[in-house]
């Protein structure tokens, strides 16, 4: 056909209503395609207008795309003309690949709290302030420039599971700058002091990674940020010497936090002596025996209280793990007289024991 009467049908579209033919979903599919091809023409070079064939060798470095992050705004229409447009483009063997993507995930809202979107009714707000400092351009920018990128970036990832909606609050971003503050001193105190490594260090080192690489492979970002708390607070712990971390336990953490705090990250890389970018590092691997050990640690609570510590084959069970805990002196001591009300055994994680109230003597 011509250009000419591709023009015509071109005004045609543009005069039905609902939209013209460039804002139909085919049409944003089709320019998808043509963005991987970068060594293809901008416009139809013949005089017929036709196109040129996709260039291979760009679209197979390109396609398919490893995971697509959509707005729930985005319909199911136009999920369904990508695919169309791809099974088409593959049926006439300009493109490698018969699907667009091999990963697909939703992702939720970001709103403001004071904005409409943040739920059904509008929050009031005083003139001339703002109640989260998120409803503008500006009040992002000033935010930003407050607490850092990073700050936003932890606390919005770890809000809550990535397909749900959340609401800003500006003061909630103190709880994250108060952990990225944590995390650059526990580091640098351990730069300066570190000697060896330690059982210990080492068991939640490969715990931390196993936790991370897993739930973010899951796309469980809130549940990944809290592994990586976690091994925070465990360095931070008055059992924890700054002597036993080693250098390798501080690489490994450095390269764990840049998914989340990727400028922090790059600054704590280059206290490390190490050249380059953390983001191009290798990611750590974590060994099967140290995240699943032998033996574990078991806690014993009474009452609610934690009253003793037993070590413990990994693969013991629930019937034998209560009565190894009640048949520890320390506990057949507090327990005494008193009859045992429950006992909850949960095999590698802990023992809780709750008595029966003590007769009141004045009754």
């Amino acid at each position: 056909r011509s250009r000419k009467s591709d023009e015509d049908d071109d005004d045609e579209d543009e005069q039905e209503p609902g939209g013209s033919a460039r804002d139909l979903p085919s049409g944003g599919a089709f320019r998808g395609e043509r963005f991987g091809d970068r060594e293809g023409p901008a416009r139809p070079a013949s005089s017929d207008g036709a196109f040129k064939p996709l260039q291979q060798n760009a679209l197979h470095r390109l396609l398919p795309v490893d995971t697509v992050f959509a707005p729930h705004s985005m319909t199911p229409l136009r999920l369904v003309a990508t695919r169309f447009i791809t099974k088409f483009f593959y049926d006439r063997r300009e493109i490698p690949v018969f699907e667009p993507f091999r990963r697909f995930f939703r992702v939720g809202d970001v709103v403001a709290e004071g904005s409409r979107a943040a739920g059904e009714e509008e929050i009031a707000v005083p003139s001339g302030a703002s109640a989260s400092g998120f409803e503008t351009a500006a009040g992002w920018r000033e935010m930003l420039e407050r607490f850092g990128a990073d700050a936003l970036r932890v606390h919005i990832l770890g809000l809550g599971p990535a397909a749900s909606r959340i609401v800003l609050r500006a003061e909630d971003l103190h709880s994250a700058c108060r952990f990225l503050r944590r995390a650059w001193r526990e580091i640098l105190l351990r730069i300066e002091k570190g000697q060896f490594v330690s059982r210990r260090v080492l068991v939640h080192k490969h715990r931390m990674i196993h936790a991370v690489t897993g739930r973010l492979r899951r796309m469980k970002f809130h549940t990944a940020l809290a592994a990586v708390k976690e091994f925070v607070s465990f360095l931070r712990s008055p059992e924890t010497k700054p002597e036993e971390t080693d250098r390798s336990a501080l690489e490994a953490f450095t390269v764990v936090l840049s998914p989340f705090a990727p400028y922090l990250a790059q600054e704590l890389w280059e206290r490390l002596g190490k050249d380059g970018s953390v983001l191009e590092a290798p990611w750590p691997e974590y060994s099967e025996e140290l995240v699943d050990p032998p033996e574990r640690e078991i806690p014993i609570y009474v009452d609610g209280k934690l009253r003793d510590r037993m070590l413990q084959p990994s693969d013991l069970g629930p019937e034998k793990l209560e009565s190894r805990a009640l048949g520890r002196d320390v506990i057949r001591e507090l327990i005494g007289s008193r009859k045992v009300a429950k006992v909850v055994a949960v095999p590698k994680r802990a023992v809780a024991i709750v008595l029966e109230a003590e007769p009141n003597p004045r009754a």
